[in-house]
């Protein structure tokens, strides 16, 4: 499986991952959807973000699998940013998704802050 950031959400937003005419939109929208997980969902230790195209999940996650949804949820993200559907069901579908997400990666690291403090 390729770990690269680029490419992953190429695949989940329909993008041929050889085709570069969408490259600096699509780094502008991660780089959006990964600001706003940190923020939002305070599990990043330090701000990171997607320059060229070569970053990897890796750079974010380290061998750390307790994470993995984050795939997804910027996938998600990015999809809503970069070609959103123009169904309303769909829309609210994929909301619902990243709702999902988002609460189960805030679940996990609040349960890791309240393991840290025992």
């Amino acid at each position: 499986m390729n770990d690269n950031i680029l490419s992953s959400v190429k695949k989940l937003c329909n993008v041929a991952e050889d085709d570069s005419s969408f490259d600096q939109d699509l780094i502008i929208h991660i780089n959006t959807a990964l600001m706003t997980v940190m923020q939002e969902w305070h599990g990043m230790d330090k701000a990171f973000r997607i320059e060229d195209g070569t970053e990897t999940w890796d750079d974010i996650l380290g061998e750390d699998v307790n994470y993995e949804g984050l795939k997804d949820l910027i996938g998600l993200k990015v999809r809503l940013l970069f070609d959103p559907p123009t169904n309303s069901s769909l829309v609210q579908s994929i909301n619902d998704q990243i709702k999902d997400i988002e609460w189960r990666l805030y679940f996990w690291k609040d349960l890791e802050r309240i393991d840290s403090k025992s």
